[in-house]
């Protein structure tokens, strides 16, 4: 075989091809070790070629496969708490007022868990003391804007005259004091045929 020829044929030919020109060149009655140690270097510089374009291609690919397994691992770390912050318990302190001289003490208690980023559902239980003495039971229906809580609660008032229904609309904002969520709230009962004023501040915490 001659030398030109197995050159030409060489730079046509991959790593594996080359191999195999080399292995038949020593086969060959052509000893030049020159043209043996340009095949030899050509094989190599193609192996290396294939390293090199590997590693380039790393280079180029690690970033964005480490941004999207970052950015998932955020996401799945952002709906974890988001899910584990669903449930919300508070406690209340106010007044009730109803017309002009029936003023009362109220406490109360309530437990809430958000459907989605903008509804909730819950339940309360206050306790009214002072002119009159009543229980009021509920369950709110929630809608969630930003620091702004809407709700309309159907329930029930239990008091001296007996059990009657009620319908309570409130409003409340809340914001953030430590790990604590403080929230003014008003709410408008109406019970009887007649409406009752609650004015208070709910004292809630997520988990």
């Amino acid at each position: 075989m001659q030398r030109r020829d197995l050159l030409v044929d060489l730079f046509k030919c991959d790593r594996n091809q080359a191999s195999n020109f080399v292995h038949l060149y020593y086969e060959s009655d052509c000893v030049d070790p020159v043209c043996r140690g340009r095949l030899l270097l050509w094989t190599d510089m193609t192996h290396w070629r294939l390293k090199i374009s590997l590693v380039v291609l790393l280079a180029i690919c690690a970033p964005h496969v480490l941004a999207q397994t970052d950015e998932h691992e955020s996401d799945s770390e952002n709906a974890a708490t988001q899910e584990s912050h669903r449930n919300y318990i508070a406690g209340f302190i106010g007044g009730a007022h109803e017309g002009r001289r029936d003023i009362g003490l109220s406490l109360g208690i309530g437990y809430g868990r958000k459907l989605s980023e903008s509804f909730g559902i819950g339940v309360i239980a206050e306790h009214t003391y002072g002119d009159f003495d009543i229980w009021v039971y509920a369950v709110p229906f929630a809608y969630l804007t930003g620091p702004w809580k809407l709700y309309v609660a159907p329930g029930v008032e239990v008091g001296e005259e007996g059990t009657e229904s009620l319908m309570r609309l409130g409003a409340e904002y809340a914001f953030e004091v430590g790990a604590i969520e403080v929230a003014p709230t008003l709410a408008l009962d109406f019970v009887g045929g007649e409406k009752i004023l609650v004015l208070g501040v709910v004292f809630g915490k997520s988990f």
